[in-house]
């Protein structure tokens, strides 16, 4: 499928959307802030983990490779490229995440050797929130700009501050 130039503005509140989700649930876990209970605990790790996982597909995946309507960086003029995720990172997402594997043992037992296993380290994360900053400022910069679009441009805008200000809390 070769999107329009409709669909492709048409979906840029959603891009956006996915941006933003996973910028402030990482803000909250950086952050350590605590939900009311490990329903809602694992409940805002997921969701993160599932706005991470997308917005490697759509950073990494270039148009020959597009999945059906996949929406894709390249269809806002902005590279696709691999990102510096690890394999144990990209395993867990489809070992954890996304399917119900036998490997998951390893780590749910009671066990301080699998509580250790289980837990992410966020700045594994810090090549995509990245190439986040870079794709918000050129939807700034280059496509929004152009576009005439304001309101959506002001809406980039605050995600933008949002992840400058989460780089600035992981010392980059």
């Amino acid at each position: 499928m070769k999107p329009t130039a409709t669909q492709i503005r048409d979906i840029a509140p959603a891009v956006r959307y996915e941006i933003k989700l996973f910028i402030e649930l990482y803000t909250r876990l950086v952050q350590g802030e605590t939900p009311v209970d490990w329903v809602a605990s694992n409940a805002r790790l997921e969701a993160w983990l599932l706005h991470a996982r997308n917005l490697i597909t759509f950073f990494e995946t270039a148009p020959k490779q597009r999945y059906k309507d996949d929406v894709l960086s390249e269809d806002y003029g902005f590279s696709a490229r691999p990102l510096l995720i690890t394999k144990r990172i990209r395993d867990r997402f489809n070992k954890d995440l996304a399917h119900l594997t036998f490997s998951r043992i390893a780590r749910t037992r009671n066990t301080s050797e699998s509580r250790k296993a289980k837990l992410w380290n966020f700045k594994d994360f810090s090549p995509l929130l990245e190439r986040c900053d870079a794709f918000v400022q050129h939807m700034r910069s280059e496509y929004l700009s152009s576009s005439g679009d304001a309101p959506e441009l002001s809406e980039y805008t605050m995600v933008h501050s949002g992840v400058l200000a989460l780089l600035a809390k992981l010392g980059h």
